[in-house]
């Protein structure tokens, strides 16, 4: 059975990931340069696709997350019917 624990790890997941990528594009892929070298074009590229992999690695595990809740909102087992004679501890 799926907790929430488990679906709320992977939204934390999802966001770490998003905000990783999005550092990880900022430092090392950057703006590229206006008059770049075929090699510092291609080092851009290099480091924004990794960036994009890592964004797309996060909307991957909220897509989880929210199946994860779409899964536990239906399945939710309602509580059953207690006979009228029994009374609860509570009483």
């Amino acid at each position: 059975m799926i907790s929430v624990r488990s679906a709320l790890l992977l939204f934390g997941l999802g966001c770490l990931l998003f905000l990783g990528g999005w550092i990880y594009d900022v430092l090392f892929a950057g703006l590229p340069a206006q008059d770049a070298t075929p090699q510092m074009r291609a080092d851009w590229d290099f480091h924004k696709t990794i960036a994009s992999y890592i964004r797309f690695g996060a909307l991957g595990a909220w897509g989880l997350s929210v199946l994860c809740f779409a899964i536990m909102s239906f399945s939710e087992e309602e509580e059953p019917d207690r006979p009228a004679d029994t009374k609860s501890p509570e009483d």
